[in-house]
């Protein structure tokens, strides 16, 4: 899904991410997001193709995003056991502080939506990133684990716990983001990742 990048598109998905936030996937329509955002409908279908575009332009905006945090906190270091503990702790922040994104991007909060091709190869570049660390974790262990299914592990935990977190769910835990380190490590212990 490409679109062009300029403020009155920008306008268009911050526009879109405040209403599901503020009202629900039933606020977004067209007519709306486009009075919101300061344009008008033929702009809005120009630049995006109508409501399905702009919740396309909300999934690649937030993958954009979390692909951004995951690497800065990544970045430079030089354990990657701790590289995989940052990216986990950045993939909760995101959640947290972009809840209308990851929304779209995971629970499907705009029925019908579903992200094409394009869509899809840019959410995987995160896991990408992820998949990178936990390459290096197995190497520097000598273990003979599959990456692409230690990758997923990681990843299903840091969603399970970060969408738990975003329910609400979490008051028997007294400190998530550190609830949420420790079973990363202990997960990754439990296959002889970074114990050597």
């Amino acid at each position: 899904m490409r679109r062009k990048q300029d403020d009155v598109s920008d306008a268009v998905i911050q526009t879109a991410c405040r209403l599901l936030s503020t009202e629900g996937a039933e606020a977004l329509t067209t007519r709306r997001i486009a009075a919101e955002a300061g344009t008008t409908t033929m702009a809005l279908y120009t630049r995006f193709g109508g409501k399905e575009g702009v919740t396309a332009a909300v999934y690649v905006e937030g993958f954009l995003k979390m692909e951004r945090a995951l690497s800065r906190a990544m970045k430079g270091n030089s354990d990657p056991v701790s590289a995989i503990v940052a990216g986990a702790l950045a993939y909760r922040r995101f959640g947290l502080r972009h809840a209308p994104y990851y929304g779209v991007m995971f629970h499907r909060t705009v029925q019908g939506f579903e992200p094409d091709e394009e869509c899809r190869r840019v959410a995987l570049r995160s896991l990408d990133l992820l998949g990178l660390q936990v390459q290096r974790a197995i190497d520097d262990s000598q273990v003979d684990l599959d990456v692409m299914s230690m990758t997923l592990a990681v990843w299903a935990l840091c969603h399970g716990a970060t969408s738990i977190e975003l329910d609400h769910a979490t008051s028997m835990i007294p400190d998530p983001e550190a609830g949420l380190d420790a079973a990363i490590r202990a997960l990754l212990r439990g296959f002889s990742i970074g114990t050597a």
